[in-house]
């Protein structure tokens, strides 16, 4: 649940002064230039546009009584190649309710200097097929490589001023980029530059206003690597409002106001009836002073996400902990309510927990901005798990990966001369252990009867995070709908195209976190022996399927990121057949290690008559790897990778 925008007017009225009429804004007149002159950029590689200009501005000013913020962005990209045209024949346009547009234009000036200029009389509508979303945008026709797409709009919305952040770098690469935010000369806002950009400079000739400026002549590229988050590590800044020097306040945005506030909203307007409810909600589900806490956790959840819906914008008649369980459907917050008001009659200890995802915007507990408590969470201090009401796929134990490894904002109830109220402290949320997710792989292999179509059995036992996707929805599905995703899932756990039968075990939400979901498979595969004149090439190491590979043309530039740890047993167990002499055996021995012991990919076998059997060991132990340590991640990597292209050899 996203919190910054929902504690804006919290400290408004520290905003407003005495202003009575609108301010002008800075750049309430800037246009493009009338005759467009752009160089054409040099481009390197397979480049298939280049922004050669990028100009962005935020003001905020008020308006009688309100606080507003203007957005002007102005840029223009050069078209290099087919893909580009592609790329940009639509620009898709802003069709939110809770902004206003002032304009929005765009023009091609095409490779023969022709200038096609589209406005709002140009703007097209269409529809998502899928989702039936409404769309605006522009169709520019005319636009061919070697033109200029020049876009230029200006929104007026509601003040986002407690935490926002701004990305300047794509992986489109750009020059003459700037970024500028100007405020009434009494608030002052503060910065925090984003993986490596310079930090923002004040222009202090100024009185009426205050200006904060960022020119750069060139942004580079952001070139995407495997095992890595993009959106984290892009080139931007996060700003938010700190002071206000006509009411002497700073600090505005804080952990501490931000934990007492929310606090207060989940906890602080319960009412008597909503009481009632919630007592006898837990009643029908059966949950009983007897059980254990684990128990009664997983009871109320396993029920809520099974009977009940969040969805993201409901009617203020539709919104609280009665509408909910009334109408089996309400927001995000009435969800939230109602599982804290069930541990509070539970007497469970827990905590709130306010934290970001880490793969977009990694929780900064120094640079104290609302844009970081993005998602609620509980964490149960007794037990030491963590549970996501939103997370209609996990259980308790197991919140989406993107938020732990990660910091947030702990919340607990502090008592003060009788009125309880919210106390915020910023700890760290360890990741899982690597033996909470595995993927592990048994197969039997018999070549007896026919060495060239051996009779393959798979079994497939998925737990944590491999399994969430399917198992706590399994049983839910319809017959049709659970035939579909059979079909689907036999390819995963045969690692091969087959017509076989599928079996489940443990396909239900109870089992999430308990047992292993386990699939199991059939075949008479043709895939993994071909014949070679008198010798039959067994490609042994195809039965574990494809893996990542990491082998690297280009200098790494990017740590390792990875989104869980995790670990893969494997067994393969092979019937040969009689008169069959194998070879090539040695290559199914590896032993390969990072220093610390952190991730690890071993494999061994042993011949016993006709009866050969592999054991495969592979884990990590941890998410993150640095650059210093990338070399030996990449060799522990890729012998998962060399092993599934093992091959051994039965001769006659």
């Amino acid at each position: 649940m996203k919190i910054h925008s929902t504690f804006s007017f919290i400290f408004f009225f520290s905003l407003v002064t005495h202003f009575s009429s609108a301010q002008d804004i800075e750049y309430k007149d800037y246009s493009w230039d009338t005759e467009p002159k752009f160089e054409v950029p040099v481009t390197e590689g397979d480049e298939s546009e280049f922004v050669v200009k990028e100009k962005r501005v935020l003001e905020y000013v008020f308006e009688g009584n309100y606080f507003f913020q203007y957005d002007l962005k102005h840029t223009v990209t050069y078209i290099a190649s087919e893909a580009g045209v592609e790329e940009n024949n639509k620009i898709y346009l802003t069709t939110r309710s809770d902004q206003e547009v002032i304009y929005q234009k765009a023009r091609v000036i095409n490779s023969k200097n022709e200038v096609i200029e589209f406005d709002e009389n140009d703007i097209q509508e269409g529809e998502d097929e899928e989702s039936g979303l409404v769309f605006n945008y522009f169709a520019l026709d005319g636009l061919d490589i070697g033109s200029f797409v020049e876009l230029q709009f200006l929104v007026k919305k509601n003040s986002s001023h407690s935490g926002s952040r701004v990305l300047l770098q794509s992986t489109v690469p750009k020059k003459n980029v700037e970024f500028e935010l100007i405020a009434p000369n009494h608030l002052i806002f503060d910065f925090l530059p984003l993986n490596g950009l310079p930090a923002l400079e004040q222009d202090t000739t100024l009185e009426s206003k205050n200006y904060w400026k960022l020119k750069m002549a060139t942004v580079p590229k952001f070139e995407i690597e495997e095992i890595a988050y993009v959106t984290a590590n892009l080139m931007g800044l996060v700003y938010k409002l700190n002071k206000n020097y006509y009411t002497g306040q700073s600090d505005l945005t804080s952990y501490g106001e931000a934990a007492k506030n929310y606090y207060e909203g989940i906890y602080g307007s319960t009412s008597k009836s909503e009481k009632k409810k919630v007592k006898k909600l837990l009643k029908k589900i059966g949950i009983s002073d007897k059980m254990s806490d684990t128990d009664k956790i997983l009871s109320l959840e396993n029920h809520l996400k099974a009977a009940y819906a969040i969805y993201p914008n409901v009617q203020p008649q539709y919104q609280g902990i009665g509408a909910l369980l009334e109408n089996k459907a309400s927001d995000r917050q009435s969800f939230i309510r109602l599982y804290a008001l069930a541990f509070e009659q539970l007497e469970i200890s827990h905590q709130l927990v306010l934290t970001s995802d880490r793969t977009s915007l990694p929780f900064n507990k120094e640079f104290e901005a609302y844009n970081y408590l993005q998602s609620t969470l509980f964490y149960f201090t007794d037990l030491d798990k963590y549970l996501d009401p939103e997370a209609t796929q996990l259980r308790l134990g197991y919140v989406p990966s993107e938020y732990m490894n990660n910091y947030g904002l702990f919340i607990k109830p502090l008592n003060i001369g009788g009125i309880t109220t919210g106390l915020g402290k910023v700890k760290f949320i360890k990741a899982l252990g690597n033996e909470l997710t595995a993927n592990n792989h048994y197969v039997k292999v018999d070549m007896t009867e026919d060495p060239f179509e051996p009779v393959v059995d798979y079994e497939l036992r998925m737990s944590g995070y491999y399994s969430s996707f399917i198992q706590t929805i399994y049983d839910l599905l319809s017959d049709d709908e659970r035939e579909r995703l059979n079909e689907s899932l036999v390819e995963m756990v045969a690692t091969e195209k087959t017509d076989a039968e599928l079996t489940v075990e443990n396909g239900n939400a109870e089992s999430f976190g308990k047992k292993p979901m386990i699939l199991k498979a059939t075949v008479s595969s043709t895939d993994v022996c071909e014949k070679a004149g008198n010798k039959v090439i067994f490609k042994i190491g195809q039965l574990i399927g494809r893996q990542v590979e990491l082998y690297n043309e280009k200098p790494r530039q990017l740590p390792v990121q990875s989104d869980y740890n995790r670990t893969y047993y494997r067994e393969i167990v092979v019937q040969l057949p009689e008169g069959y002499n194998v070879s090539n055996l040695d290559k199914l021995n590896f032993d390969v290690a990072m220093g610390d012991g952190s991730a690890i990919f071993r494999s061994s076998y042993t011949l016993e008559g006709k009866t050969l059997k592999v054991v495969l060991d592979e884990y990590y132990k941890r998410l993150d790897y640095s650059l210093e340590e990338f070399e030996e991640y990449r060799k522990v990597i890729n012998a998962a990778a060399d092993f599934n292209k093992v091959v051994v050899y039965l001769e006659q």
